[in-house]
């Protein structure tokens, strides 16, 4: 059997953690720079406790927004993210390069007032 590989999308860009919460994680990415040829009609999201855990799927619905909350985490615990591009014809890329690890807290508490732009600075500190 020949397999072509000029169908294949590349995995989304620039996957980024972009809020986190006790028990949430927000991400966001870039489209694929190449869709295989056909366009991008979806993206999966995978979660494991780092450093080492099982990969497992963390959305159930078909993503077609460049992001999404994963929900449902623990707090103080670590994880890492990757995330899938699917093109119309099926092709499913390879994971994008992991985003994390990040420990789930309330680093934006009410004790810094309603300031995003510093809530942001601290993830960097994660």
């Amino acid at each position: 059997m020949h397999f072509s590989h000029l169908n294949v999308t590349e995995p989304p860009a620039n996957v980024r953690i972009t809020e986190v919460t006790k028990n949430s994680v927000s991400l966001s990415w870039q489209r694929p720079p190449y869709d295989g040829g056909s366009k991008i009609t979806g993206y999966s999201v995978e979660r494991r406790e780092a450093p080492n855990g099982r990969w497992v799927k963390a959305n159930f619905t078909n993503i077609i927004e460049l992001g999404f909350t994963v929900s449902g985490l623990n707090q103080d615990e670590s994880y890492e993210f990757r995330v899938y591009a699917k093109n119309a014809v099926g092709s499913v890329s390879n994971p994008s390069l992991i985003a994390g690890p990040v420990t789930c807290v309330d680093a934006c508490g009410e004790f810094l007032t309603n300031d995003y732009s510093f809530c942001l600075l601290l993830l960097d500190v994660f």
